[in-house]
Parts: structure tokens; C-alpha cells; sequence
């Protein structure tokens, strides 16, 4: 076992990887939560969750690697693909599509939502490649920090985009009544970061992915709840920090010069 020690300089939702390679995408991450003794949202919430959101390859991360850096076998220099997303380490698959050991009464993660109870979810996106639009059916949400900087707490919204390596902090209420409802993370298309190469799925491709939340008095049932159809979004250029930071006065020489400025 080994025990690293450190004096954090700042609070916040951060993430720790091994870095040999693209070795992290095989698994090997998680969440780093340095708390504030001083959190200034302490009184917005009672109880804090954490999600984990990555892509997932069946092949793993050496030979991904060497067939993108290949030439013949990869003209085009197109990134990998995932096959499935994971939330909090489940997720689903499609065993028909593969050959591979498959489970196809695998289990998605559960949260128990108490009712009246305001939850602090810090959603961290470990992916290689994928982005998320981040919701819950039924409920709304509020911003409270990115990338570990607290912001004054935004209004409400019903849906987060989260790129890789983005956390956020956001503060949802159980007010939503019985019921067992679907949290979702769906895959995001089209960006130059977030393009597949020339429409190339891979066999069973399921980019999306669900957990369940239950109420604590209601039975578990697989969800029935819909999706949201009328989305509502922070402008993160909006997002105001709950510390004012100080701007740098004296100019940065390397950029003045990059743009000829002398």
C-alpha cells in the first residue's frame, strides 16, 4: 500500500488518473474531494453524492493507442470510439454485439433520494473523449461550483453539459414525490472534440447511459419518468465566483509577442 501525503492549496471536486499511456481509460481513476472547513454553501444542502461519468472501450488502452498512431491501419488518424458509457462503474451493454464475457442483467447504479432532502451532486466527467448532457427526470438543479471554484449559486437549470475532465457542483432537491425516476448522461455529437469518424459506430454502441433514483417510500421499480423536452442551461460565462478573483495587472510578454506586440 502506498500513502501519499499532501497539504491541498485549494477545495474543491477534482480527480486523480494513472498517466502511463492512456492507461486511465482501462479504469484506473476516481474522484479527489477536498472539502472546505468554510464551504460557503454549507447551509444549501444536506447530504453530497458523487458521480462518475466515463466512456468505456472493450479493447484496452495499449492497443488503442498503437492502432490510432498507425498509419495503415488508421489513414484517417480518426480517434478510438467507446462502445458504452458508465455511470458511477455500471453500465449497460448489448451481450448479442460481442464476444466478449457480457453480463445482460447487469445492474445500473442506484441513488435513494429522501423526500424534502437538497442533495449536493459533484459530477465528474473521467471520460477519454465523450461528453455529457448531465439531468434527472423531474428535477431541476443549481450550480455551485466548476472545476472546483465556487460560484454564487446559479438559477435554476434542468440540464448540465459536462466535457472531459469538467466537474460540477450542483444542488438538487427531492421534491419530486414517489416515484423512481431516471438520472441521465447522454453522449454529445458533433463537435470537432466530439466527432466519430465518418458515422463508424462500433458494433452495439450504446454512447448513453442511466442510473435510477428512488424515494425512500417508494418501492423500487425500473423508472417510467421522461426526459426532459424543454431544456434549460447555465451560460457558464454567466457563472459568477463566489470569491472575486484578482486580475493579473502586469501583461503577459509571451502572448504580447505571439501577436507582435512590442
Amino acid at each position: 500500500e502506498v500513502v501519499y501525503k499532501f497539504t491541498p492549496t485549494d477545495a474543491g471536486t477534482y480527480w486523480w488518473h494513472a498517466h502511463y499511456g492512456a492507461q486511465y481509460i482501462d479504469g484506473l481513476r476516481g474522484p479527489l474531494i477536498i472539502r472546505n472547513p468554510n464551504d460557503p454553501h454549507k447551509g444549501e444542502y444536506d447530504e453530497e453524492l458523487t458521480i462518475q461519468l466515463t466512456d468505456w472501450y472493450h479493447t484496452q488502452s495499449e492497443i488503442l493507442t498503437s492502432n490510432f498512431l498507425n498509419n495503415i491501419v488508421n489513414p484517417d488518424g480518426d480517434e478510438p470510439v467507446w462502445e458504452t458509457s458508465l455511470l458511477n462503474g455500471l453500465g449497460n451493454f448489448n451481450c448479442a454485439k460481442t464476444k466478449l464475457v457480457c453480463n445482460t442483467t447487469q445492474p445500473v447504479t442506484r441513488f435513494n433520494f429522501i423526500p424534502g432532502k437538497r442533495y449536493r451532486l459533484r459530477i465528474i466527467n473521467m471520460a477519454a473523449f465523450a461528453a455529457y448532457d448531465f439531468s434527472i427526470d423531474n428535477h431541476q438543479m443549481k450550480v455551485i461550483e466548476v472545476d472546483g471554484v465556487d460560484t454564487v449559486t446559479s438559477s435554476v437549470i434542468n440540464m448540465i453539459k459536462i466535457n472531459v475532465a469538467q466537474r460540477y457542483s450542483v444542488i438538487v432537491t427531492a421534491d419530486a414525490g414517489n416515484g423512481n425516476f431516471w438520472m441521465r448522461a447522454k453522449s454529445i455529437f458533433g463537435n470537432p472534440w466530439t466527432s466519430l469518424p465518418k458515422g463508424s459506430f462500433p458494433k452495439g454502441f450504446n454512447p448513453n447511459v442511466v442510473a435510477t433514483v428512488t424515494y425512500t417510500n417508494t418501492q423500487y421499480a425500473t423508472p417510467l419518468s421522461q426526459p426532459w423536452t424543454q431544456i434549460t442551461r447555465i451560460n457558464d460565462i454567466m457563472l459568477v465566483p463566489y470569491v472575486s478573483q484578482k486580475v493579473k495587472l502586469i501583461p503577459d510578454v509571451t502572448f504580447l509577442i505571439q501577436f507582435g506586440i512590442y
